[in-house]
């Protein structure tokens, strides 16, 4: 299986907060750019979070480990449609919702 073997795997890695804010110090944490980098970083991470907990229960429930639910069949079919699953979209809505200045 594809999803099994490959896209766990390919699947980023997240990133470790105390690397991030330590180079972030080097080229200046209060310039308005790295502010604005600091949350795409921050915004990637909660996305990446929630795509590899998803592929991870994905795989183990092809497997017949656990039991498929409704966000597991959908993101599956979202995947085999080649359509972004709506669990991660929403968690990229909310997040980014959360840093918009009102």
């Amino acid at each position: 299986m594809y999803i099994k073997n490959s896209l766990v795997q390919r699947c980023c890695c997240t990133w470790c907060v105390s690397q991030v804010k330590d180079c972030l110090k080097k080229i200046g944490s209060t310039q308005p750019l790295n502010i604005f980098l600091r949350q795409e970083i921050d915004r990637m991470q909660k996305v990446l979070v929630v795509v590899r907990s998803t592929l991870v229960d994905l795989k183990l429930a092809i497997d017949g480990t656990i039991i498929m639910s409704e966000n597991l069949r959908d993101a599956l079919d979202c995947m085999y449609d080649s359509r972004i699953p709506q669990a991660w979209l929403k968690v990229y809505q909310i997040s980014r919702a959360r840093n918009v200045p009102a």
